[in-house]
């Protein structure tokens, strides 16, 4: 069990999402035990993303990457959850990370 859980919900925000959790892994408490779920829910460049491409549909930088394929974030302190239901609204959205928790 974590000391700490922090559930994040982003809509079309991946630059502002990449600076949060850059902001979180430069101030991680090391006394507690941590875990951030980012919730991704139903943003543009995860409906529009390509299979046959690791950049979505008319994007053309890491920047425009959806959340989940974010460099750096990919440890046991980070879970990313796409929403398969389009934007389902705020608390719905943190409510896809319950089932996941400790």
């Amino acid at each position: 069990m974590n000391d700490l859980t922090i559930s994040i919900v982003t809509y079309n925000s991946q630059d502002t999402i990449r600076k949060t959790l850059q902001s979180l892994l430069d101030h991680w408490p090391s006394a507690l035990s941590c875990h951030v779920y980012v919730i991704d829910n139903g943003s543009d460049s995860l409906r529009e993303k390509s299979p046959a491409n690791s950049l979505p549909k008319g994007k053309s930088s890491a920047k425009d990457l959806p959340i989940e394929d974010l460099p750096g974030f990919h440890d046991d302190r980070f879970t990313f959850v796409a929403s398969e239901h389009g934007n389902v609204g705020f608390g719905a959205a943190h409510n896809f990370v319950l089932p996941l928790l400790d």
